[in-house]
Formats: C-alpha cells, structure tokens, sequence
C-alpha cells in the first residue's frame, strides 16, 4: 500500500480510492496528525456544540495565541535584558519576528496541514513566555514553571520536532543545574519541571504503543502519500540541498504581477527529496534573519553584553539548523515547513539586534545607526515581500478563487502595466 502508482492501480482497478495523507497500519487508517489539538480543540467542540470545529476558525484562534506570546516572550526578554530599549526598536523588532515566522503564511493557508504546526508553535511560545517569567530576580517561580513545562510537552503531541523549544528552558535554567548547593534548595522547582513532562509524555507514548506498537512511533512513516516513507531513512546527502533551499535560495522577481514568482528547482541529487514551490530561503527572504548571525561572528564582543542572551540567540540558531535537517530527510523541502524553523531564526536575530545596539560601544555612535537603519530597512523589504508572495499559490491561489478581487489589487498594484 505504501507504493504510490501501484496503489493507485489497485484503486482504479477496484474502482474505490483511499484517505490521501492518512496513515494506513495492519489494516487500519489513522491520523498522524498530532493528537493533542484533536483532544483539546476539537472534541470539546463537538462535544459543546454538536458539530465539528472548523479549521479556519481554529487556525484564526491560534494565530492569536501566537501573537500573545510573541508579544510576552518580547515583553520579558526585554525587561530581563535590555531594559533601556526605546519603543520604536520594540515595534519594529516584534513585527520582524511576527512577519518573518511564518504566521501570515499559515493564517492564508488554514488548512489540516497548518493545525499541528501551529498548535505546536503556540504551545511552544506561551511555554517559553512562562520559563521567562518563572526566572525572576534569582528566584524560580515554581506556578509558571509548572506551566511552562506542561505547554511545553504538549508540542509533542503536535509537531514532535518543535519539541526542541525546551533547549531554551536549558539556557534559562542552566545557572541552578550548574550549581549542586542551588539546585539542591530548588528541589521542589525540579519536580515542578519534570512532572507535567513526564505526565504527558507517559500519556503520548502509551497513544504510540496502542497504535503502532511503539511509544517512540508516531506513525509518520505509514503516511500514504506519493513516496515511501517507511525506506526513506536518514540520508546525509539530502542536507545541503534542504540547507540552500530552506535558507539560501533566491527570491526569483518578475516585472509582472506580483513581481515575484514560486521557485521550482532541480539538484543532481541521485536519491529522493520531496520537493514542492517555495519562495526564496529565509535569508533571501527576509534581510532580519542576518541579524541571528551576529553572535556567532562576533561572539567575544557580543558576549559581554550578556552571556545568557548571547546563548539564548545562539540556541535559536542550532534549534533551526537541527529541525531544517529533520525536516529535510523526513518530510523534504516545501514551504510550509519553513514555519517549523522560521521562528527559532527569529527570535534569535531579535535577541542579537538587542545585543548589539545595547553594547556600550554602539550605543550614541554611528554603528547604532546603521542597526537602526538597518532594522527600517528589514521592515520595508519585508512589507514588500508579504505583499508579492501573498497574491502566490498556496495550494488555493487567490487568481483562481477570486479572479475580481486579485484583479482589483493586480492593477492597484501595478497601474503602469
């Protein structure tokens, strides 16, 4: 069943078909879709109201779930850390990291697809606002670490490889694991960590077990779908492909309409990558994500702003090369997993401009102007390209489903054509 044209054979012979990107198992269709939205969206709805949540109206709830905690993630890094920002640098920093993450793409797209990448997401942003707020003043919040850890493991339930969202509580907590005599006085934050962890976690796997035998198998690997997912296995050669295109790739401009066109590209890679339009790798995309590089190029300088924060930003650069190489190998190189990696680059470049422009050197020189300048820019290229690649297909393009509508903003936008 797992051979895609001798599947279809079997159905067009049969004259039946099957559940496209459902998981067939020992006889049996399943959802590998993650399980906890289900529990928590959407069989209380049906269970209040009779009848089945909508994913638009879910995605749109998300969308601001995700908004809250970027929103509070930004309020607390910049209380903690860089006090003396001004107002203006917050606007545009926050919306860098809202346009830059994915969320508009995601919110255009609301579909099956985008539900367990977005829940994971908001699991993981409202988890890492709580880590942030139960570390205050030396003192650990044992409520919002609780919290913290709870929404936290949920991510595996819905996206298992956002999961890595936890290397930040490493960053954030990592001073009272160095210390024997500290930790020893936090035995109580320790179990307030590890317990709603380990909670879900017995639940989820024993949710694998029952299906697949497994408590490790999500069972993504049964995926009917074009290729064998079960043979795909872990294929070093596939990275470099998935790391140009996820993040080095060019944005392709056209002189027509929305003056930006969906990259279809080739590789004489000799396996199998699974590859579908995107439009253009993060850093072609949107000039913010260059600022994430700054802690690594100019780690000893950086530092002396502040360890914690330089090893924050640096923890969301390694988050997003690891899930581009996961993502990669076992999914391949579409657009909708660049919301998987998109907001780990994010945050890591909000937390490096911070650095940056707070540095005693920089600050009142013409360095903190370039950066500020550099910020107004970033945002101008970026209401640029959510304006183009907006109008591009989504798998519903706008052209199709509402002709007059993309007409109207076609010759708004290009009256001189």
């Amino acid at each position: 069943p797992y051979d895609y044209d001798y599947r279809n054979q079997v159905m067009n012979e049969a004259g039946t078909w099957y559940k496209w990107d459902h998981v067939y198992y020992e006889g049996k269709y399943y959802v590998y879709f993650g399980v906890v939205p289900a529990m928590l969206f959407y069989l209380p709805y049906y269970l209040i109201t009779g009848t089945h949540l909508h994913n638009n109206m879910l995605i749109f709830v998300l969308a601001l779930l995700y908004l809250a905690g970027i929103l509070g993630i930004m309020d607390r890094i910049i209380k903690k850390w860089f006090p003396q920002t001004s107002l203006a640098v917050w606007f545009m920093i926050t919306e860098l990291i809202l346009s830059g993450s994915g969320i508009i793409y995601m919110t255009k797209r609301p579909d099956l697809y985008t539900v367990p990448i977005l829940s994971g997401l908001v699991f993981g942003l409202l988890g890492l606002w709580c880590f942030l707020l139960a570390d205050e003043k030396g003192k650990l919040s044992r409520r919002y670490l609780a919290l913290g850890s709870l929404l936290t493991a949920l991510i595996a339930g819905c996206r298992p490889q956002l999961f890595l969202f936890i290397i930040f509580s490493f960053v954030l907590f990592g001073k009272y694991v160095i210390s024997i005599g500290t930790l020893k006085k936090e035995k109580t934050a320790v179990l307030a960590y590890l317990l709603p962890m380990l909670f879900v976690a017995v639940l989820l796997m024993y949710y694998n077990d029952s299906r697949f035998g497994s408590v490790f198998d999500f069972g993504a690997n049964y995926n009917l779908t074009f290729n064998d997912m079960r043979r795909r296995g872990w294929e070093w050669d596939r990275i470099p492909l998935g790391i140009a295109a996820y993040l080095f790739w060019p944005v392709r401009v056209q002189v027509q309409f929305p003056f930006m066109e969906a990259n279809y590209f080739g590789s004489q890679y000799m396996g199998v990558t699974i590859q579908e339009a995107t439009y253009g790798g993060i850093y072609w995309a949107h000039l913010f994500a260059w600022f994430s590089l700054l802690p690594v190029i100019f780690h000893r300088q950086m530092k002396r702003g502040g360890r914690q924060p330089w090893l924050f930003s640096v923890a969301g650069l390694l988050i997003a090369g690891i899930v581009i190489m996961a993502d990669t190998n076992m999914s391949g190189i579409l657009q909708r997993y660049f919301s998987d990696f998109s907001i780990f680059i994010m945050l890591s470049a909000a937390v490096a401009a911070l650095l940056a422009l707070s540095h005693k050197k920089v600050s009142g020189s013409i360095l903190e102007r370039m950066l500020i300048w550099g910020l107004v820019v970033a945002l101008g290229t970026e209401i640029f390209y959510q304006g183009m690649s907006f109008f591009l297909d989504t798998g519903e393009a706008l052209k199709d489903l509402r002709p007059d509508l993309y007409s109207h903003f076609k010759y708004i936008a290009a009256f001189w054509l």
